[in-house]
């Protein structure tokens, strides 16, 4: 069976079903990690879409990493709050990207940083779900104690994710987008937003963000 799911994968089937018994452990580990069949492991590739059924209700998300020896899996998309009822891997194609760079001191603009730099986004593709949040700024501040804090936001002000990012040098990925403002549709707006800019002189620079969705 294990050989027939790499197999699924390689022909890129759009969402396969992955057997209960004896591949995965339907109980979650923690909120963003599950337990698989170690010698499955392979299969659970990092970027590797994922959907699962909690309550009744399906979810989008997409492996982050795994974990050898112990047969973890851990995922970007929203909390695993409950037993998983159904598990599927998706078609690699599933997963598309949009990058924004924000050249200059961001960190002390306030607000919406795609109105600030005539970078309006509005999504122009079928239904997706926003799992993942990559931000990082190529120089920091100068001074002051303070980092810049961005989040993703939706046209009416909304946080996609569970907590906005405190943005140092450092790669920093935001793993818990809102189940209810995650789908995005034709003409979706999203938008980083500076909420809380930094107190150096001169401020950080560079933001560079990358957001990755997975189709339905």
């Amino acid at each position: 069976m294990l050989q027939v799911l790499a197999d699924d994968v390689g022909r890129l089937q759009k969402w396969t079903l992955v057997p209960a018994s004896g591949y995965y452990n339907p109980t979650p580990i923690d909120t963003n990690s599950f337990r698989v069949a170690d010698d499955s492991l392979p299969i659970w590739t990092s970027g590797l879409p994922i959907r699962y059924r909690i309550n009744e209700v399906n979810y989008y998300g997409m492996v982050n990493n795994t974990a050898a020896g112990d047969g973890i899996v851990k995922v970007f998309g929203p909390a695993l709050t409950g037993t998983i009822q159904a598990l599927w891997i998706g078609d690699p194609r599933l997963v598309q990207q949009v990058h924004w760079s924000f050249e200059g001191e961001y960190g002390g603009i306030p607000g919406d940083l795609n109105a600030s730099y005539g970078r309006l986004f509005r999504w122009c593709g079928p239904p997706a779900y926003l799992v993942c949040a990559v931000l990082y700024h190529h120089t920091g501040r100068t001074g002051g104690t303070k980092e810049p804090t961005v989040g993703i936001y939706t046209s009416a002000a909304r946080a996609v994710f569970a907590a906005d990012i405190l943005v140092t040098t450092s790669a920093q990925v935001q793993s818990t987008p809102s189940a209810s403002l995650y789908r995005v549709t034709w003409l979706y707006y999203l938008a980083a937003r500076v909420t809380g800019v930094d107190d150096g002189s001169p401020h950080a620079k560079g933001l560079s963000v990358t957001l990755q969705f997975v189709l339905e």
